[in-house]
């Protein structure tokens, strides 16, 4: 019995210790159906990039609760401020958009999905020895933006013209920890962004592209002085995220 299941592009794979990824056709409940009996009647073909760790004893009756869980760098208090008054003059224009809370803005270096607890901490570890003191993040943010596009958003954005080195190199190490554990690596490309929005129906967010020129963000630098590893619960009123380790940047700390 393989340590995890992953679901990426559509299709199922059962990971195991030695690094084999085997497809699975045929699955019609969520892994997490199958790994602690919950969440049943879903389609896994429908979801992306979700993992759930398993026990490798078919004989274990007990299950570890599993803990939906992302690495992230969170900005200083300037900078956050900063983007928090440009998503309030966002939000008197589109109020239909699900603007980020001040408080929850971040970058996504790597979305775990949900990893049992002894995992989460063997990664903390790993990241600690590999990224402390190794140098803090400052930067310029300077652009805005949407995903895909303006045009058809999902994500609306805060980031940065050319993304920057030290976060790329940042976001590198953590995938290789986390591959290291059995997480399957992105397949996309890393756009280092804060998310600010998310757009359920394109007609939310009205004419993006002429919002987005009409509302001017003016450049600021942000500074991160921690990676951090992250527990998010899933509640109707949002998610709630909780830091879970941090690993300091700042040399000589």
């Amino acid at each position: 019995m393989g340590v995890c299941w992953y679901l990426m592009r559509g299709k199922v794979y059962e990971i195991f210790r030695d690094g084999r990824r085997v497809e699975r056709t045929g699955i019609h409940r969520s892994p997490a159906a199958l790994g602690r009996g919950t969440r049943d009647g879903l389609d896994p073909r429908k979801s992306r990039g979700y993992v759930v760790t398993l026990f490798t004893s078919r004989s274990s009756s007990m299950h570890t609760a599993a803990i939906r869980s992302f690495i992230a760098l969170y900005p200083d208090a300037g900078a956050r401020g900063h983007m928090a008054a440009y998503i309030a003059a966002l939000a008197e224009r589109l109020p239909a958009v699900k603007w980020e809370k001040e408080s929850q803005i971040h970058i996504t270096l790597k979305f775990l999905g949900d990893q049992e607890a002894a995992t989460l901490n063997a990664i903390a570890r790993e990241l600690d020895v590999a990224l402390r003191g190794s140098g803090i993040v400052e930067e310029m943010l300077d652009h805005v933006g949407a995903f895909p596009n303006a045009r058809r958003p999902r994500i609306i954005w805060t980031g940065f013209a050319t993304p920057p080195q030290r976060i790329l190199a940042l976001q590198r190490a953590v995938e290789d920890v986390c591959a290291a554990h059995g997480i399957m690596r992105d397949d996309k490309r890393f756009t280092p962004h804060f998310t600010i929005g998310r757009v359920k129906d394109s007609r939310d967010a009205g004419d993006l592209e002429n919002e987005l020129r009409l509302v001017r963000f003016m450049s600021t630098s942000v500074t991160s002085q921690a990676v951090r590893v992250m527990e998010s619960t899933l509640t109707p009123r949002g998610a709630i995220h909780k830091e879970r380790a941090s690993i300091n940047l700042q040399p000589g700390e």
